[in-house]
């Protein structure tokens, strides 16, 4: 049973550190406050209820001074105070009538179970006026505001003649005067607003015309939009958000939506495990949408020490519709196949054209060689020898294409069946006009005439005997 409570005690210990036990919710700032005015410096702690009996919270001026008590409420001075108490868990330090022995470094420290939780160490800095005409600028509470809080403008001068006023954005504005026997001084309230972050107050004196300005530090939680808005993409491409957050401070916690699904890749989810962020979270990056995407509201939420606000947009995909993007790579390349097909189909007819140039050549006689005329004797009607036949004309033409000088001695070689009567001539055996039209078709493309040649009644004379004026003779 002891051990039992021993176990349970180290593991509330234990959960309470691990946790961070008291978080601050509200930690302490620097502050500024002009001598002999009260400051207060904040301080709130979470309270869950289950507090110890031993709990409690105190301040305590740094390093290891005096502690500043809720349970006395004040000090053996009449200086410190803490305002609030458990029930809201604020515990702010009030520090009254300052002056400079109270400019120090403080810090708000929780106690319980014998754990101490200390915050970070801050300074309160009391202003004194200095003995001079310069006026001298700041805020007080603090040198920040955050949005919707009002924080005091102080320009002060140790010259208790010296008239100041404020100014703003070239215009002056209204403040309270004060006047002791030590400084003058004005103080202007200011209600921040975000829109004032960066402007400028300037306090103007009346003595040399001097002054002293301060720049507004606006504390405000993020304004976010999301850029595209309502984009539109087709199916299959990449939507991309950007999430734009303007806020002070500017370091942000993004938190996407998808739907009201908050995006979270620590599970197991068939949509999200393909997700993708960028820029520390600022991008979101989701491949491939389907149809089912459509409609969706992507959500943004950026969250900074201020505060959490958050925008949406609706996603839309659209099928896949033939544009010029789509259509331009299929057109090219279908121009790109015809000619092609158009270069392979010229190629097949030029090689074919080739190749009856080819045997048509093997076939022609080479110019000037009357021995190429066509050999008759494989026809089969020829005789073993040759017989000569002269021509007198001038420039015949063999083949259409062969031009043949009328002193060339034309050399026709006939193989003549040994069945004709005799070896000086023949006659075409009836029908069969094979060798007669053989014959009439080369000598009409020598230009030669068939009297010239004893084709008479389909015979001729292919061995004809010269007469004495060398015209050959014809076979009746």
């Amino acid at each position: 049973m002891v051990l039992k409570v021993l176990s349970l005690t180290v593991l509330l210990i234990s959960s309470r550190l691990c946790a961070g036990a008291y978080p601050f919710m509200v930690t302490p700032k620097p502050t500024t406050v002009l001598a002999g005015k009260t400051a207060i410096i904040e301080c709130t702690v979470a309270i869950s209820g289950n507090e110890s009996p031993s709990f409690s919270v105190f301040w305590q001026i740094f390093p290891g001074g005096e502690q500043i008590t809720l349970a006395t409420n004040r000090n053996t001075t009449d200086k410190y105070s803490i305002l609030g108490g458990a029930a809201g868990g604020q515990y702010d330090l009030k520090v009254e009538n300052t002056d400079a022995s109270d400019d120090k470094s403080y810090q708000c420290a929780v106690y319980d179970m014998g754990t101490t939780t200390r915050s970070d160490p801050v300074r309160l800095e009391v202003v004194r006026p200095e003995e001079t005409t310069f006026p001298q600028c700041f805020l007080s509470p603090r040198n920040s505001i955050d949005e919707g809080k009002t924080e005091t403008a102080y320009c002060v001068s140790g010259n208790p003649n010296n008239t100041l006023s404020w100014n703003y954005r070239g215009r002056p504005v209204i403040g309270t005067l004060y006047r002791t026997e030590e400084y003058s001084s004005v103080e202007y309230d200011i209600h921040a607003k975000y829109e004032d972050h960066g402007v400028e107050y300037i306090c103007y004196a009346s003595v040399n015309n001097e002054s002293c300005s301060i720049v507004l530090d606006v504390r405000y939680a993020p304004r976010v939009t999301i850029d595209p808005v309502e984009p539109q993409y087709p199916q299959q491409d990449t939507a991309r958000f950007t999430c734009i957050a303007d806020g002070n401070p500017t370091m942000f916690a993004y938190r996407w939506l998808f739907g009201a699904t908050e995006i979270d890749q620590t599970y197991s989810h068939h949509r999200f495990n393909h997700f993708a962020f960028e820029d520390k979270g600022r991008v979101l990056v989701i491949p491939s949408v389907v149809m089912e995407d459509s409609r969706v509201r992507i959500t943004c939420e950026v969250t900074n020490e201020l505060g959490t606000q958050s925008a949406y947009t609706l996603m839309y995909v659209r099928g896949t519709t033939l544009t010029m993007e789509t259509l331009g790579p299929i057109i090219v390349g279908c121009i790109c196949g015809a000619l092609v097909i158009i270069l392979l189909i010229w190629t097949v007819w030029y090689c074919l054209c080739d190749c009856r140039r080819d045997h048509d050549h093997r076939r022609r006689p080479p110019p000037g060689n009357a021995t190429n005329l066509p050999n008759l004797r494989s026809t089969g009607y020829g005789p073993e020898s040759s017989d000569y036949l002269r021509h007198g004309r001038s420039n015949a033409t063999f083949d259409n294409s062969t031009e043949v000088d009328s002193n060339t001695t034309l050399e026709m070689n006939e193989r003549r069946p040994n069945s004709l009567p005799n070896n000086n001539a023949y006659s075409t055996p009836p029908g069969n006009r094979r060798l007669d039209t053989e014959i009439r078709k080369t000598y009409k493309n020598l230009d030669i005439g068939d009297d010239d040649v004893g084709l008479h009644s389909g015979s001729y004379d292919v061995n004809p005997d010269p007469e004495p004026n060398g015209t050959p003779k014809e076979i009746d």
